[in-house]
């Protein structure tokens, strides 16, 4: 790092029998203990070496008030412990000393100048080291892209936009520090991270430090309110830290950062545990697929059921040291593939993180202070477009985003309220607190609803966990694929509002299941509640395609028929001595010749497909029933719609 440079720049000029800028031999020896301070705090980050440092350079500044090297290198530990006041006058003095001590000074204030919200000054001081024949040219790259953050944030400044957040109160907030939160597609359960500071004591009872415990807490939705927070509790939470989770839509999984753990692969890894009754299953470390030697954090689980986007500076981003957006995917074998870049329209040279893909699939939000900004870290949203690309990130504006750092940004299901941590002094519980705020149109995602299904056994009325896939009948994807509740045989989905979707459940030893919905014209705020009976095979049992469809009066079948159709492909193929019976059905309108026809030849075409995919014809009996077989009134449109159908019955296992 830069600031680590400028920290040994003087004592290899020393070794080179070069001289400080003073003679006094007290001033040098304070100078160079603090120096020994420096780098133990910068290899364990202990504040106290921090402080150390910082009265061994007043020290010697108090000696001699000229020398040059102690002023510059107080402004670097005053910037790294982001005292921006303390930082700026000590770099004010170094160049009011020496102007041409080191260029990277111009550069230093002119950060720490802008992390200060004083654009005009971070300009000034950013244009002069720019113009220096001597900057270091990857410093006159990043100096080049905070000038067009000064650039974007007067701007900004002039042209706010709405923004009224409110302390989520005592129920959440208490004095320590709240962050991190995640929400359930529900918008029932709410869990963050608390970092607590622990006294620890010595033997007469004089508090000689703090001990940082991060854990989880959750709080739950009832009666038009948060209810008082609560521990997790274990195996979730240790006596180690834990930290920036996520939790599934369905409320089943939670993905969370644990670091230095014992068998871990890098610094801070990824760990993830499933729900199991009213508890929480042993987590895991998500392997090396996901984690690497580096670090890894900011878990985002996807609503797809299969998706974990994270944070890691792992080797192969854009670039060196710094903190990229990456993704992998859970095979249909349960293996996790990848992992993949989200590539440089969304990764910078700098640090990208705290990844949120809203529910409804395409709308990301995520910290960056690469892109142009208010300085610091700020708030991002990028769309996924028809093409499956992301759109170019736009900062959420001012004052969503300050001069200060904005992190751990979320959106509530319903698109219409935004959650976020921030240090705001004089405001709510303690240092850092959790707000919410009305999020403004423009920035908002697509409104979405959910589904909530229970999976039970047919004939004993036992609940099933199961694998369930979710299809957009428009574009014939599929949406999401997730296993219902082995415990209740529940699951909750999110799904894009005004959508028409088709339904698929396996287990083994049951047929699989299918359904079609609309969600169009549904209240968002009520889930769309299905039952799903899964019939045992045995000679005899039947289900029903709900997903295949034909043409009005036609037997040609419809695209978005295909998807189920496969799916019988391969249920048949997993069971390859079962022979089925596929039987077409209609309504009672027309004459009865002509329905028994085209019952005969829907029954047909859908025998011809799964031959074309392999499956040998002595296995498929197709037959057609006409209008005889009604299993709902032909007196109505729905009823009717319901008897125009395509079943197939096991003949022999």
């Amino acid at each position: 790092m830069m600031l680590m440079c400028l920290l040994v720049a003087p004592v290899t000029l020393r070794a080179q029998n070069r001289d400080y800028s003073t003679k006094n031999k007290r001033a040098i020896e304070r100078y160079e203990a603090a120096g020994v301070f420096y780098m133990n705090w910068r290899r364990s980050y202990q504040n106290e070496f921090a402080l150390k440092t910082i009265n061994e350079l007043k020290q010697s500044l108090q000696i001699d008030s000229n020398f040059v090297e102690a002023w510059a290198l107080l402004g670097d530990v005053n910037m790294e412990i982001r005292d921006w006041k303390e930082a700026i006058y000590a770099y004010k003095k170094t160049i009011a000393i020496d102007p041409g001590f080191h260029p990277d000074m111009y550069f230093n204030l002119g950060k720490v100048e802008m992390a200060d919200g004083d654009y005009t000054a971070a300009k000034n001081y950013l244009e002069r080291f720019v113009n220096l024949p001597k900057a270091h040219p990857p410093s006159k790259h990043e100096a080049e892209g905070l000038l067009r953050s000064c650039a974007f944030a007067e701007n900004a400044i002039k042209n706010p936009v709405p923004f009224s957040p409110v302390n989520m109160g005592p129920n959440i907030n208490t004095d320590n520090d709240e962050y991190s939160p995640t929400i359930t597609v529900d918008g029932k359960k709410f869990i963050y991270t608390m970092r607590r500071y622990d006294p620890i004591y010595d033997q007469n009872g004089v508090k000689v430090k703090e001990r940082v415990q991060e854990d989880f807490y959750i709080s739950y939705w009832k009666d038009g309110e948060w209810s008082p927070l609560r521990n997790m509790g274990p195996p979730i939470n240790t006596p180690d830290n834990e930290g920036a989770q996520c939790i599934s839509a369905d409320g089943q999984y939670i993905f969370y950062t644990a670091c230095n753990k014992r068998g871990g692969m890098g610094s801070c890894d990824i760990y993830g545990a499933r729900k199991r009754g009213n508890g929480w299953g042993n987590p895991i470390n998500m392997g090396q697929t996901v984690n690497s030697p580096a670090w890894e954090s900011h878990p985002c689980f996807a609503s797809d059921g299969k998706t974990l986007y994270y944070t890691s500076t792992r080797e192969g981003g854009t670039g060196k040291g710094t903190s990229d957006i990456w993704y992998s995917v859970k095979g249909d074998d349960g293996i996790w593939k990848g992992p993949f870049n989200m590539g440089p329209t969304i990764n910078t040279e700098m640090n990208e993180m705290f990844p949120f893909l809203h529910p409804d699939g395409k709308t990301m939000y995520f910290v960056s202070d690469g892109h142009p900004g208010m300085g610091g870290r700020d708030i991002f949203i990028t769309r996924r477009d028809a093409n499956g690309e992301w759109t170019t990130p736009v900062n959420l504006g001012y004052p969503i985003n300050t001069y200060s750092d904005e992190t751990s940004f979320i959106v509530s299901p319903d698109g219409r309220i935004a959650y976020f941590a921030s240090e705001r002094p004089g405001e709510g519980q303690g240092r850092i607190d959790l707000y919410w705020f009305p999020l403004y149109e423009g920035v908002r995602p697509d409104p979405v609803t959910f589904v909530n299904g229970h999976v039970f056994n047919k004939k004993t009325k036992a609940p099933l966990g199961s694998k369930f896939e979710l299809i957009d009948l428009d574009s014939g994807l599929p949406v999401i694929e997730s296993y219902s509740s082995e415990e209740d045989g529940e699951f909750l989905v999110s799904l894009p509002a005004n959508g028409n979707y088709a339904l698929n459940v396996s287990r083994d030893g049951f047929l699989f299941y299918s359904e079609n919905f609309s969600l169009k014209d549904k209240d968002g705020d009520k889930p769309f509640n299905m039952e799903v009976p899964m019939q045992p095979i045995e000679p005899g049992s039947y289900g029903i395609l709900k997903n295949v469809f034909f043409e009005s009066g036609s037997y040609t079948l419809r695209e978005e028929s295909k998807a189920e159709l496969q799916k019988l492909a391969d249920f048949l193929n997993e069971h390859r001595t079962m022979t089925i019976e596929l039987s077409g059905h209609t309504d009672n309108v027309g004459q009865k010749a002509d329905n028994q026809l085209l019952s005969e030849r829907r029954a047909k075409a859908v025998v011809d497909f799964l031959v074309e995919k392999g499956i040998a014809v002595n296995r498929l009996t197709p037959k057609g029933y006409g209008d005889s077989k009604p299993i709902d009134s032909n007196d109505t449109e729905e009823g009717r719609a319901r008897n125009r159908r395509t079943e197939y019955k096991v003949l022999t296992i």
